[in-house]
């Protein structure tokens, strides 16, 4: 599958403004969603690619609905695009 880089930057952008509003770190928030606290600095960055597990992960560690990660996610691309 080929990277999207528009997609990776949206999750970081979302994931990042997500973390810092619950004041949480990025180990932290490694530490709650079962991952390395350098992959949370990748997808922040824009630089991975991530799968639909990780995106549950992630959305449950934040309090989150895998959904509402999602939305959040899609609203940040449509930003992005105009």
């Amino acid at each position: 599958m080929e990277s999207n880089p528009l997609l990776q930057s949206a999750i970081g952008a979302v994931l990042l403004r997500e973390r810092r509003k619950r004041q949480l770190t990025q180990q932290a928030l490694a530490d709650q969603a079962g991952l390395q606290r350098v992959y949370i600095v990748g997808i922040e960055g824009g630089k991975r690619c991530v799968s639909l597990a990780i995106i549950f992960a992630l959305s449950h560690a934040l309090g989150m609905e895998p959904f509402e990660f999602v939305r959040k996610i899609q609203e940040e691309m449509t930003c992005r695009k105009k």
